[in-house]
């Protein structure tokens, strides 16, 4: 209930510079990816706040409570992660390389800024983007600079020691309206299987008129 009520409130605050009003993006699910049906979010602005509730008491045994039987998503048994990283299309299944300019015109971080709860631009900035903002939304905010990166431990690929949840999460603002409908694609890198599972979402960001 505090992270909500403290992302209306960053919100707010960034509503007078941008203009804009601003909502939560919430990736869907638990490990229960099987089971999960797609649903499309609409927000007539440019502005969201990005967050998501993990888990790490997740009940797959039978009778399953809280979700299908068995573990369907990656890292340890029982826990539930997201991250939230940039591809150029729904069939990707590998980032957009962050020190690439080949894949500007469809990566999300280029078009972006910034900022965290208590409104303040993420920083980092190299090659156009924000380092930070994009670390933080690939680790579940276990690193929010290139300095976390070079000073705490190693994430693990599968996140299981990165924050389960994304409390407060990231305000992002589209610098531009595009010319056309255009959409942004990502993907959990964790719930990313190759075979019979994804976690992916797309942004569809449209033009003034």
């Amino acid at each position: 209930m505090r992270s909500a009520i403290a992302s209306a409130l960053v919100c707010a605050l960034l509503v007078v510079s941008v203009s804009a009003d601003c909502y939560n993006h919430n990736p869907r699910g638990s490990n229960n990816r099987l089971n999960e049906q797609s649903a499309e979010r609409t927000n007539g602005n440019r502005m969201f706040d990005s967050q998501w509730t993990g888990s790490n008491t997740h009940n797959n045994g039978n009778p399953a409570g809280d979700g299908q039987a068995g573990d369907a998503g990656e890292g340890t048994g029982g826990t539930d992660r997201s991250s939230f990283v940039a591809a150029c299309s729904a069939s990707d299944n590998y980032p957009i390389p962050l020190d690439k300019s080949v894949n500007d015109v469809c990566n999300i971080h280029k078009k972006i800024d910034c900022f965290d709860i208590k409104s303040n631009a993420m920083g980092g900035n190299s090659n156009g983007l924000s380092v930070n903002c994009a670390l933080a939304l690939a680790t579940s905010g276990y690193y929010r600079s290139v300095t976390d990166v070079n000073t705490k431990d190693q994430m693990n690929e599968l996140l299981n020691n990165a924050p389960a949840s994304f409390v407060q999460g990231v305000v992002i603002a589209f610098k531009d309206a595009p010319a056309r409908s255009t959409a942004y694609h990502y993907f959990s890198s964790r719930n990313n299987n190759f075979t019979n599972r994804s976690q992916k979402g797309a942004i569809i960001v449209l033009p003034d008129n």
